[in-house]
C-alpha cells in the first residue's frame, strides 16, 4: 500500500467521479466509502470520501465545503502505451471538460494533452517513452530531437527514436 497518495477535494461529486475513474483507467476499483455521521458540514449519510485507485495508483475523493477549489498548478501525468489508450483516455477526459493547451498554441496536442477533467483534475496524457527522447544526459541528442519536435504538428515517436538513436 502506497504511504503518499492524493486526496482530492471535491464539493459533492466524489463518489461519480471515482466511478468515471475506475470506469476509463486500467485496473480501476473502488476500495471503500466513508459517510458524514453528522449535519455539521453535509448532511448525516452523505458521502464524505471515496478511496479507490485506478492503474495500480490509490486516490482519495473527498467531499468537503465549496471552500477550496481545484487548480492546474498540480496535474497528472499518465504514460500510454498506445496513440489508441492515449485518444481513449483523451476523450474521456475532455468529456465535460476542456483542453488546456489550445492546438494552436502547442503543435504536437494531437499526441500530447492537457485536459481538465468534467471534476476540475487536470491530467497530461502522454506517450509512455516520450520524455526520454529528450534527455539531457547528451546535449546535442535533446537538441536534435527537440528540433525534430517542433516540427510536428503530431508527435512520430518513430521519428524521434530515429533522431535519438543517430547519436546512441
Amino acid at each position: 500500500m502506497e504511504k503518499i497518495y492524493p486526496c482530492l477535494w471535491l464539493d459533492n461529486q466524489a463518489e461519480e467521479a471515482a466511478r468515471f475513474y475506475t470506469s476509463i483507467f486500467a485496473n480501476g476499483e473502488i476500495r471503500e466509502t466513508q459517510y458524514y455521521l453528522d449535519d455539521i458540514h453535509k448532511p448525516k449519510g452523505s458521502v464524505l470520501t471515496v478511496e479507490f485507485s485506478i492503474a495500480n495508483q490509490r486516490f482519495l475523493l473527498l467531499n468537503g465545503r465549496d471552500d477550496f477549489k481545484i487548480t492546474p498548478a498540480i496535474s497528472f501525468f499518465v504514460d500510454c502505451e498506445t496513440k489508441e489508450e492515449l485518444d481513449t483516455l483523451w476523450h474521456a477526459l475532455l468529456d465535460g471538460g476542456f483542453a488546456l493547451m489550445p492546438l494552436q498554441e502547442y503543435p504536437f496536442s494531437d499526441y500530447f494533452g492537457w485536459v481538465q477533467d468534467q471534476y476540475g483534475v487536470s491530467w497530461q496524457i502522454q506517450p509512455n517513452n516520450w520524455l526520454k527522447l529528450v534527455d539531457t544526459s547528451n546535449l546535442a541528442r535533446a537538441e536534435a530531437v527537440t528540433n525534430e519536435l517542433y516540427k510536428m504538428k503530431k508527435i512520430d515517436i518513430a521519428q524521434l527514436e530515429a533522431v535519438y538513436n543517430h547519436f546512441a
